[in-house]
């Protein structure tokens, strides 16, 4: 998802769009499974419904704030600022999930 986020930067046209998009899709279907999958397995029996709780209120959080601090990005430093950073941070998670991969297996 964070390289289909940082290649929306070089888009030039309706078809290059597209592409970046079809990315961000290809790593959203890879991922949207997982999470849950690891909340689960990781969380103790009875708190699961709080720990499926928090991770909602984070995605809910997230996409409340991500519109407003990505349009005063977008304001301050342009297309590339926005789209490099967003990709930034996406590719920054996808090397935490996998620094904490082997800590979850032991688990």
């Amino acid at each position: 998802m964070g390289v289909g986020f940082a290649l929306t930067s070089f888009v030039t046209s309706t078809a290059m769009l597209a592409v970046t998009i079809a990315v961000w899709t290809a790593g959203e279907i890879i991922t949207a499974g997982i999470a849950g999958t690891i909340l689960t397995r990781l969380a103790p029996a009875h708190l699961r419904g709080r720990y499926a709780g928090l991770f909602g209120f984070a995605w809910s959080a997230a996409g409340m704030l991500a519109p407003l601090l990505g349009s005063a990005l977008l304001e301050a430093g342009g297309q590339p600022a926005l789209w490099f950073t967003v990709g930034g941070i996406g590719l920054a998670a996808a090397a935490g999930m996998l620094a904490i991969g082997p800590a979850i297996r032991r688990r």
